[in-house]
């Protein structure tokens, strides 16, 4: 799965009155709620790709859901990815809850940090599924550098890295 998405590159396909492709619907700013992308069927017999969104100006970037059914926008230089933790009430910037029906993702699993106009990830101490950048494992605490088009697996969860 890695790699099938890997090797598909996002491309732009505007969403409007009527044509084929994703079309986006906006969140109220400051919204919790990640931006959901509704895909049309295109006239190459139905076929979905992931496709470039359109991400909100006070963003960095945005991580995408599979073929793009969920986007989650990166705001502020730290943006903790994970699940809603009922016990505290503390959701994480990026939370997954409604996407890791097997609780695969831990509560505070990872983090991504803003360092001028660079993007690392790094695993929170205790996530028990790994953060795998691009396949690779990541040691907990440990930063790694994130670009553009990089997969991220969380658990049983793959997204992929857009930047603005």
């Amino acid at each position: 799965l890695l790699r099938m998405l890997a090797s598909r590159p996002l491309k732009a396909q505007p969403g409007n009155g009527g044509q084929a492709g994703p079309v986006v619907r906006e969140a109220a700013p400051g919204a919790s709620r990640p931006l959901p992308v509704i895909h049309e069927t295109g006239a190459a017999g139905g076929e979905r790709e992931a496709a470039e969104v359109a991400i909100p100006a006070d963003c960095l970037g945005a991580l995408v859901l599979g073929d793009g059914e969920q986007i989650f926008p990166i705001r502020g230089e730290i943006c903790l990815i994970g699940r809603y933790d009922p016990v505290t009430g503390t959701r994480p910037e990026i939370d997954l809850t409604p996407f890791d029906t097997n609780r695969s993702v831990s509560r505070r699993h990872a983090r991504v940090t803003a360092s001028g106009a660079k993007q690392f990830i790094s695993e929170e101490v205790g996530a028990l599924n790994g953060t795998f950048p691009n396949g690779r494992r990541l040691s907990p605490g440990k930063a790694e550098p994130f670009q553009a088009g990089d997969t991220l697996a969380l658990g049983m969860v793959l997204l992929k890295l857009q930047k603005r």
